[in-house]
């Protein structure tokens, strides 16, 4: 069982979510005026030492809250994540006071409840986005963005995008072990508006698995999951023999002993524990470079992991663009 002294968790306590993600998720940071917004999370704001997740409805100002409630982890993960980063002495005698110990399993509980009672809303407050009665306008978008018609087909038959009625978005569904819908991505098909469902598990963002394979193609994006089973289809391939996973956004923490990896990949990793090979197609600018190095250093020791990221433009589709205007 973790133990950690009082004084210690007072220690972690006191560190505010800005200054935990200035020092070590600062790719994942904008200034928007006198506050600032996580690029992930496009409604998360920070301001006055305090931390605000609007589409979610929760705040609050310590990085263990923000660990918790953002990035989903336990109580105790975070409370060592913090311990760690801040070389917080947490060096206890053996003979541990009982009164500590009562007083970390309480908070543990308080903390643990308040996880579970977070988790169940957000998988309650889930709910797909109305299906429009066609395709049409997400059809034209997507061939604008040069995704072979086939492949867009492909993925509508399949249940695994649709056009929403409301806004007429593209909506990219991923799916639990279950086979339910359990995260769903959105992008307007007439302006650049782009986000997550309210509800949904990152741990389950957009993939196309079809092969047997024991490798899986990587990307920041569910376009750009499209993209490169595009370019695969031009190569002369069958795009129904690679696996594809879409990380929707990317975060990480360094690469060091304490970095993190990615919720959609790590699950990945445990639904298909047969996976071997890793082929990371991340964006060409310092977040994407940064993750592929992150994910390089965590999985070194289980996997073979191949950075391949697109050989011009910001990402793959920029890449896919390119071809086709050359061709």
């Amino acid at each position: 069982m973790f133990y950690v002294k009082k004084e210690v968790l007072d220690e972690v306590k006191k560190i505010d979510a800005l200054t935990y993600i200035s020092d070590f998720e600062a790719y994942d940071l904008r200034k928007c005026g006198n506050s600032y917004m996580l690029k992930s999370h496009d409604s998360l704001k920070l301001s006055n030492g305090k931390w605000m997740w609007h589409s979610k409805g929760i705040g609050g100002r310590a990085a263990l809250d923000f660990l918790i409630k953002v990035r989903g982890f336990s109580f105790i993960e975070a409370v060592q994540i913090l311990i760690e980063k801040y070389k917080i002495s947490s060096k206890t005698d053996e003979k541990i006071n009982k009164e500590i110990q009562k007083n970390i399993q309480s908070e543990a509980k308080k903390i643990s409840q308040s996880e579970r009672n977070f988790n169940e809303k957000a998988v309650k407050n889930f709910a797909l986005p109305k299906k429009n009665y066609n395709s049409f306008l997400i059809k034209k978008y997507l061939s604008g963005r040069k995704i072979d018609e086939e492949i867009i087909n492909f993925c509508i038959n399949n249940d695994l995008i649709y056009e929403d009625k409301l806004h007429h978005n593209v909506v990219f569904i991923g799916f639990n072990e279950e086979g339910k819908p359990a995260h769903a991505s959105y992008r307007s098909t007439v302006k650049r508006v782009l986000g997550d469902v309210s509800g949904s598990d990152k741990r389950y963002a957009f993939r196309i698995k079809m092969s047997d394979k024991k490798s899986v193609h990587v990307f920041e994006a569910a376009i750009d999951l499209l993209s490169y089973a595009t370019l695969i289809k031009m190569s002369g391939k069958d795009f129904r023999k690679e696996n594809y996973l879409s990380l929707d956004g990317i975060s990480g923490t360094g690469t060091d002993e304490n970095a993190m990896l990615h919720p959609a990949l790590k699950k990945y990793l445990e639904m298909f524990p047969e996976t071997e090979k890793i082929y990371l197609h991340l964006d060409n600018d310092k977040a994407g470079r940064h993750a592929t190095e992150n994910i390089k250093f965590l999985l070194k020791d289980t996997r073979t992991v191949i950075d391949s990221p697109p050989p011009c433009g910001k990402d793959v589709n920029d890449f896919l663009l390119s071809e086709c205007e050359n061709h």
